[in-house]
């Protein structure tokens, strides 16, 4: 299997943030399967590879989203694409995703610390819970809102976009 990095190359972000947002997700929907699968004993991969996606990747798409993605896309949509119900949904679940990483990322951290033990059935279920909603999340931006981005966005709005997300990546 393929190793799983954060740090692998996205496509550049000022010419093309849009498929930016793609590749994030995917690489967003392979590490939240990572988190169903923990091993059976300590693996230091594993807890790097689930950790950076909850310390980064996850956080700065969840970033990207409310800070640039969502606020351009409701100017540049038409009342036809009927965004509403879609980007609250999407709002509402970015809070309660951040609250579950917290405590996800706490007790990871917090086991990491421990030797060889495998990773308790509270913490394997919490992680599994909450890879099921990312993915979900994700899932409907891949499916809704980047199909809408594609079609409405004007070149300036991409360009904004993009240069809100090459902001973050470099803070």
């Amino acid at each position: 299997m393929r190793e799983i990095l954060s740090t692998e190359p996205l496509p550049p972000l000022p010419n093309a943030p849009i498929e930016a947002f793609a590749a994030a997700c995917d690489h967003i929907k392979m590490t939240t399967s990572l988190m169903t699968q923990p091993p059976a004993g300590r693996d230091i991969h594993w807890e790097k590879t689930v950790l950076t996606a909850l310390r980064v990747d996850i956080p700065g798409l969840l970033a990207n989203e409310a800070e640039d993605l969502f606020p351009i896309l409701q100017l540049a949509a038409r009342k036809t694409d009927d965004l509403e119900a879609i980007l609250s949904r999407l709002h509402g679940d970015q809070d309660e995703l951040r609250a579950r990483i917290a405590v996800s990322l706490s007790a990871l951290e917090a086991s990491s610390q421990e030797s060889e033990r495998a990773l308790d059935g509270a913490l394997t279920s919490e992680l599994a819970a909450l890879a099921a909603q990312v993915r979900q999340h994700v899932s409907l931006l891949n499916a809704i809102i980047l199909p809408i981005a594609r079609l409405r966005l004007t070149l300036e709005d991409i360009s904004t976009l993009g240069a809100g997300m090459a902001r973050r990546r470099t803070d």
